[in-house]
């Protein structure tokens, strides 16, 4: 009898719980999208009876332990708030349909350039709230640290400073980089130095990466992956918000405060905005301070940026002006550590060559030498940005937009070095009697002062089977290149502020693409994508002798892509994509090579496979893709007929790969994300050339190795990602997140003596969300314990060497990454109150 009456009991209780529960999805009523962070908050009366957060794909659940809810209200920083009376027939998979503040949003300066929900491609998209939860000091590469197949990288070890990402194996001169559609990569190098654009993410809405060749797009060619960010959207409310971080770490060299720990990072910054105003108005800013000491020796950087914007938002159309700048002061960490120092290895340590430095190698430790002593070998940079947006929408289905771009940067990186040619910097020897010096030590900097302007353009059209843009840019760079001697210990003949050596650029970057997307059925459509792109570029090179000349090339590059997808079922999809890439090659390959020894462009065929399916409890993508490279540039040690060690063209290499993207919530406090890549990357053949010489020491040229089927530099054949989320009572999130990289190799030999070794990292953080406490809106506490298990790795390094007689001597360089080190922060957001804050 007991039993029967508790079985009905718990009967009973489960019936109400489950008449309790309100889920369903939150999107926005013109596109579809769904909308993050919109919080739903029910109500019985006057009081709340449950509230929550809608998560990335603008899902909610709200399990409700008492009362019972009548009606529900909706409400988000961008959307007009929503309410209604609820039907108690109708509390589950609800679609709930928001109403942007305004007629033409943000998102329409990105639209052409990204890949949307009805286009298919292999792309994974970070919203604001995991940026808020995830930027508590460090660069933007380590923010994509879950992007699948990512490994990132920092020359100081703290992640703050000069970080880089690979993705697939591809690095960052091959990585496509926009913000709102105007190019960021560097014109001549084309990469993209992070450190110029300290605390972006605190201005950025959301991050789009697009692996593989992705869709047409402006700036360099995106050869492995396109990384599009958008600045901030519009707020209904205005707003203040306040940041203050710290962070903790060991290492050996600095003075230690608390038994060995060191307060080695300190961030700082007010963000603020006035929300939409009724003339349509909206205005925002950003002020930033990081500083860190790094974990490598002296490796201290010192970043201030500054983001301002405004923003009218009429009927038909928005106008926004974004002015932002960064100033970076890093000393150079560049140089890496060598292997046998990392690993503390004495007796191999006595092969390298500079052992001129054994005073200064046994008093650092291990993990954490740095060779440069010099209390100016930093590199002190300043850029700043003009971007102008115009979006109009010409009629319900056509939009126009237009952007003007400029942006400026002057700075240099200042060096000590010992024992210096005097003729390499155009100086006469110093006769003393009958002495004669040729050497000198002397500190010099290297300077760049350069500019990057132009106009980037498209027209979208948006009807009910069919979508089409068109679109293009033109840009133009003026880069002057000069080093200056600023001390000498042997002056010789020259001058204060002599250059001793000019080198001026132009490069002219045209494009122009057209999309079409067309709904051939309900369950199946297609695109196409065509672009064609100018590119010329003029500079100081060698002509055909090998004697300094000016040199203008031109190329042409046609980059076709297409695609269809094919719907199973409204939750599930598969797609299939074709694109090329033609990109030219870097300043390097040009200034150190003749019209007889240039590469050639490289080209990248690039096709995807995918599946994808979700609904309110998971999520699962599965790629495979095939990426054939003609003419892909590798190191191969090859000295040219300038003298120069040159990137060579490789005819035929590979990239091919399986990635997946999963995401489950198991249960209502327990949430799961996972990523894996694996990867196959081999070039057919090349050749590497290594220097030879005999027991004196004397050069007798180099020595050729044929290698048939071996791994691509840094092209990890796995890498993995973890990262389970633990939603805990009194608004405490905690996330365990896990990476594994496995073996990469320094070059493309496929040689284990020249590797990286596999490394598995684990962080933890934890965030605490209050509402309307200590006179805020919000109030956010993060703490983040990265390298929890305090594992020694190295992501990144560089290798060479070269052949006395039979024996080859190689001389590895490692950038080890910190111990276990912690950051926290504290944020105080102060706004006008809403629904949101009734919790």
């Amino acid at each position: 009898m007991r039993f029967t009456l508790w079985t009905v009991s718990v009967l009973l209780t489960l019936q109400v719980a489950a008449q309790q529960e309100i889920n369903g999805r939150v999107v926005d009523q013109k596109s579809g999208e769904a909308v993050e962070d919109a919080y739903v908050a029910a109500f019985s009366g006057e009081k709340l009876v449950g509230g929550a957060s809608t998560d990335k794909r603008g899902y909610f659940n709200l399990e409700l332990r008492e009362g019972k809810a009548v009606s529900l209200s909706v409400s988000h920083v961008a959307y007009e708030t929503y309410r209604m009376q609820l039907n108690p027939d109708s509390l589950q998979n609800m679609r709930i349909e928001m109403v942007p503040i305004v007629q033409v949003t943000d998102e329409a300066v990105v639209k052409s350039t990204r890949v949307d929900k009805d286009r298919p491609g292999t792309q994974t998209t970070i919203s604001k709230k995991e940026l808020e939860r995830s930027n508590l000091g460090q660069d933007m590469p380590y923010l994509l640290n879950l992007v699948p197949g990512a490994v990132v990288n920092s020359d100081a070890g703290a992640g703050i400073g000069y970080t880089g990402i690979r993705i697939r194996g591809v690095d960052p001169t091959r990585i496509n980089v926009t913000i709102n559609g105007i190019p960021v990569n560097d014109a001549e190098s084309q990469g993209v130095f992070w450190v110029n654009m300290p605390d972006f993410a605190s201005s950025t809405q959301n991050i789009q990466v697009q692996r593989g060749a992705g869709t047409s797009t402006n700036g360099a060619a995106a050869f492995g992956a396109t990384i599009n960010l958008q600045t901030n959207s519009v707020r209904k409310d205005p707003y203040a918000e306040l940041n203050y971080g710290i962070g903790v770490l060991k290492n050996n060299w600095s003075t230690p405060n608390w038994n060995g720990w060191n307060l080695n990072t300190r961030k700082q910054n007010i963000q603020f905005g006035t929300g939409l105003l009724n003339n349509g108005w909206s205005f925002e800013g950003r002020l930033s301070s990081i500083r860190s000491d790094g974990f490598i020796d002296r490796s201290r950087s010192d970043l201030k940026s500054w983001f301002m914007s405004g923003a009218h938002y009429g009927k038909r159309s928005v106008f926004k002006v974004n002015v932002f700048a960064g100033h970076e002061v890093t000393y150079q960490a560049w140089n890496g550590i060598p292997e046998p120092k990392v690993f503390g290895n004495e007796a191999e340590l006595k092969e390298y060559y500079f052992m001129d430095d054994s005073a200064r190698l046994a008093e650092s430790g291990d993990r954490t030498y740095n060779a440069y002593t010099y209390e100016r070998e930093v590199d002190d940079y300043r850029q700043e940005h003009i971007h102008l947006h115009y979006s109009y929408r010409i009629t319900s289905a056509l939009t126009g937009n237009i952007s003007l771009h400029q942006t400026l940067g002057k700075g240099f990186y200042e060096q000590y070095r010992y024992g210096e040619d005097l003729a390499d910097y155009g100086l006469d020897p110093v006769v003393t009697g009958s002495d004669t010096t040729t050497q000198t030590d002397l500190i010099r900097r290297r300077w760049l002062d350069n500019w990057f302007r132009g106009v980037v353009y498209s027209l979208n059209y948006q009807g009910d089977r069919l979508q089409a843009s068109l679109g293009g840019a033109w840009n133009t760079y003026h880069g002057k290149h000069f080093g200056e001697i600023i001390w000498a210990r042997f002056a010789s003949n020259s001058e204060i502020r002599d250059h001793y050596y000019d080198d001026n650029a132009i490069k002219a970057d045209f494009n122009l693409y057209g999309k079409v997307s067309y709904e051939i059925t309900p369950s199946l459509s297609a695109y196409l994508d065509m672009q064609y792109r100018q590119v010329d570029y003029s500079f100081l090179g060698f002509d055909a002798s090998g004697n300094p000349a000016d040199q203008v090339v031109h190329y042409h590059f046609v980059n076709p892509k297409a695609g269809a997808q094919y719907y199973l079922n409204t939750n599930s999809r598969l797609f299939l994509t074709y694109s090329r890439a033609n990109r030219e090659p870097v300043r390097n390959d040009f200034v150190s090579s003749t019209p007889n020894t240039r590469p050639k462009p490289e080209t990248l065929d690039d096709f995807e496979l995918g599946y994808e399916t979700g609904n309110r409890k998971q999520r699962l993508q599965v790629v495979a893709y095939a990426m054939l490279y003609t003419d892909q540039l590798i190191l191969t040690g090859q000295v040219n007929d300038v003298g120069a060690y040159t990137r060579t063209n490789v005819d035929k290499s590979s990239r091919l790969g399986l990635e997946v993207e999963y995401s489950w919530n198991l249960l209502s406090w327990l949430q799961w994300n996972a990523t894996l890549a694996l990867s196959r990357n081999k070039t057919v053949e090349f050749t590497e050339y290594v220097d030879e010489y005999d027991a004196s020491f004397n050069y007798l040229g180099q020595k050729s190795i044929t290698y048939k089927n071996s791994d691509l530099a840094f092209s990890p054949a796995v890498v993995a990602s973890s990262m389970f989320r633990f939603k805990l009572p009194m608004g405490v999130d905690l996330d365990w997140i896990a990476k594994y990289v496995s073996r990469q190799y320094l070059d493309n030999s496929q040689s284990e003596e020249r590797s990286l070794r596999p490394f598995f990292v684990n962080d933890l953080r934890l965030t605490l969300v209050k509402k309307k406490l200590l006179m805020s809106r919000e109030l956010r506490f993060s703490v983040q314990a990265n390298n929890v298990l305090n594992t020694a790795y190295e992501p990144n390094g560089y290798t060479f060497g070269w052949y006395m007689g039979s024996q080859r001597f190689n001389y590895n360089y490692l950038f080890p990454q910190a111990g276990t080190n912690f950051l926290a922060q504290l944020t105080l957001e102060i706004g006008r109150a809403s629904c949101r804050e009734r919790v």
